[in-house]
């Protein structure tokens, strides 16, 4: 009897013919083939799960085990910190950015790019230039006194600031990322309540660069990271907690909670000049690149380093005009929280650029021509008074930008001065109808009650930028005369802004953190012009008056000298014209002693001490004076700008 099976048999199931499954099968009996079954070719049965689902979930528990891990490890750091000082207790991150590629990077502050840098016609330098041709010219010798050894003193003051620049040690090279430590996750997640909470005057910078919550998000995918995080995400999260930390210390008076801010502030900003240093030179173009190098300029304003701001700020033009951020045609499409996004971030890059440009006499690399993005910047969510504060300092923005075009660069000085004359009216014009509808310039609002103390800050600091601008306009004007004249409107001008800036020293001498902002971003940062024509004024009136505003714009600066080299520097020189002015006025100059003694002067300020330094309308170009086209690295350069140290561009 023929038995029969389940399954086809073999050769059936090798020729894929369908099998009658008798033993033997009929294939089989009409071919005269052996009929076998051995299994070949069948495949196992596997036991019944949904096998892709597992698999994917196995790999999330894998990835919560390894979090878990990582929290373990963190709550274990907390648990050793308690016994422990607080200024021994931080974070330390385990991940490390996540490379470009597999070799080196080339970073911003590559060797091969830390040339030499040379201020431009519109600087300080240039502006003491002219003072030191003023006063060649202009002093005259008195009788023997006791002002050799105050001219001697001053001459060494300048002679210690040359030194001092000139044997600077290089930078140190940073440490790795996985040994920068970061505040504790409580000291971060209480900033990020307070950034949720409340609205203090910092944190609008911040919600222009990105909303809290993706700021918020971004802080933890950096401090839990497992995978690895990107240089600009790191970049980002420390300068955003730094800001976030600074004001923290504004709005706290307990001397606890500011000793610990100020420990999280300064962690974060080693953890930013480390990434500022390692940051490649081709970083993508994306927004979060942009907001990395916003926040690395502005820690590079305030950390007294004008070069790399400008460097760091010019890059991040770039992106923007490569991103479109200028043309409102290419936000079309963008959600309304993006488009304000960009438009912000673009015009936050549009006043620090033109600013820094013109502070280092260098041309701005965005043309107003090619904008047409909308620069209401009332349209953005931010508190009251803050769109006023960003209105001018976009539209005193637009103005540097012409000021440089205009009056100080090449092109200009090769016009006539009455041109030249016709062009600073009209750029005076401007500034006077910008303050016209700018009421807080002139203190309009400053009774507002509850008002954070940074705004308060930072209104009246802008009347200090406002007079500056004008001051710089008005020299343009009479800056080929031979003797150097100064018009009584511009006299006016830089009297009105050392008295602002009189005012803001007493607003912030009780509170050093707004006192060192206050500083860089409006004093250092900046070809702050008016002290040099209150010293040029006084060689030719004699005025008692004007000497003793120079002498409170000195005395200003002498408390300062320990946030910055460039500081200390611009306190030097303030120091050593005030006490040239203050001899000239007394009639004490020695007549021997004159010549040499200016030589010297001239010979430590890194101009040629036996080349007379002729007047701007022989020379064709401001440039020309003198000992500016010189080396001046070690010089004048270094001592009153700072030294090119790191972050040089390709």
């Amino acid at each position: 009897m023929e038995g029969s099976r389940v399954t086809a048999c073999d050769l059936c199931r090798l020729r894929k013919t369908r099998c009658n499954r008798p033993s033997p099968c009929s294939h089989c009996r009409q071919l005269g083939q052996e009929c076998t079954f051995t299994g070949a070719g069948q495949k196992p049965k596997e036991p019944g799960q949904r096998i892709q689902i597992s698999r994917r979930y196995e790999r999330k528990i894998d990835q919560v085990e390894n979090r878990l891990e990582a929290m373990e490890a963190l709550l274990a750091e907390i648990r050793s910190s308690i016994s422990r000082p607080p200024q021994q207790r931080s974070l330390s991150l385990s991940a490390t950015p996540v490379p470009a590629s597999s070799e080196a990077p080339r970073t911003i502050g590559h060797q091969e790019d830390m040339l030499l840098a040379v201020d431009g016609p519109s600087s300080l330098m240039a502006q003491i230039a002219m003072a030191k041709h003023l006063a060649e010219n202009t002093i005259r010798p008195g009788h023997s006194g006791p002002s050799d050894s105050r001219m001697s003193e001053a001459i060494r003051s300048l002679g210690q600031v040359v030194d001092s620049n000139a044997s600077q040690a290089p930078p140190e090279t940073p440490a790795s990322s996985r040994e920068i430590p970061l505040p504790l996750i409580g000291a971060i997640r209480e900033g990020l309540r307070i950034l949720q909470d409340k609205s203090h005057a910092s944190f609008p910078i911040l919600r222009g660069l990105m909303s809290v919550d993706s700021f918020s998000k971004l802080c933890r995918d950096v401090v839990f990271s497992v995978d690895g995080y990107c240089e600009s995400d790191f970049t980002v999260i420390v300068g955003g907690l730094y800001y976030l930390f600074n004001d923290c210390v504004l709005n706290v008076d307990n001397a606890s909670q500011t000793e610990q801010y100020l420990y999280n502030m300064r962690l974060c900003r080693e953890a930013l000049d480390s990434s500022l240093v390692t940051a490649s030179a081709l970083l993508p173009a994306c927004m979060q690149s942009v907001r990395a190098l916003v926040l690395g300029s502005s820690h590079a304003i305030e950390t007294s380093k004008p070069w790399v701001a400008w460097r760091l700020i010019g890059f991040a033009a770039h992106l923007c005009l490569a991103l479109g951020y200028h043309d409102g045609s290419s936000m079309l499409r963008d959600d309304e929280e993006t488009k304000k996004s960009k438009i912000h971030l673009f015009w936050l890059v549009y006043a620090a650029e033109k600013g820094l440009a013109l502070r280092l006499g260098r041309p701005s690399i965005i043309r107003d021509g090619d904008i047409t993005v909308t620069d209401d910047l009332h349209v953005l969510s931010f508190p009251d008074l803050w769109p006023e504060i960003l209105d001018f300092w976009v539209e005193n923005a637009r103005i540097q930008g012409q000021i440089y075009g205009l009056l100080y660069s090449d092109a200009a000085v090769s016009d006539p001065q009455n041109d030249i004359s016709v062009s600073a009216e009209l750029l005076l014009d401007k500034m006077k109808a910008i303050g016209s509808r700018t009421p807080y310039l002139f203190g309009a609002r400053s009774s507002t009650p509850g008002r954070p103390r940074m705004e308060e800050m930072l209104a009246l600091s802008d009347r200090v930028t406002y007079f500056t601008t004008i001051t710089l306009i008005c020299r343009a004007k009479t800056a080929r005369s031979p003797s150097f004249d100064i018009t009584p409107e511009c006299l006016t001008y830089a009297r009105a802004a050392l008295e602002a800036h009189e005012q803001c020293c007493q607003m912030t001498q009780d509170h050093q953190s707004l006192k060192s902002m206050y500083l860089n971003w409006r004093i250092l940062n900046m070809p702050f012009s008016p002290f040099v024509v209150l010293f040029s004024s006084i060689l030719h009136t004699l005025d008692q008056e004007d000497l003793a505003r120079l002498q409170m714009f000195a005395a200003s600066l002498e408390g300062l000298t320990s946030l910055s080299s460039l500081a200390q520097s611009l306190y030097r020189v303030s120091r050593a014209l005030y006490d040239l002015a203050s001899l000239h006025v007394e009639g004490e100059i020695d007549p021997s002693s004159l010549p040499e003694s200016w030589t010297s002067i001239s010979e430590m300020m890194g101009f040629p001490g036996s080349v007379s330094t002729p007047p701007l309308a022989e020379q064709g170009r401001l440039a020309g004076i003198s000992g500016l086209e010189a080396p001046i690295g070690s010089g004048l350069d270094e001592w009153v700008f700072g030294s090119t140290d790191f972050l040089g561009l390709m």
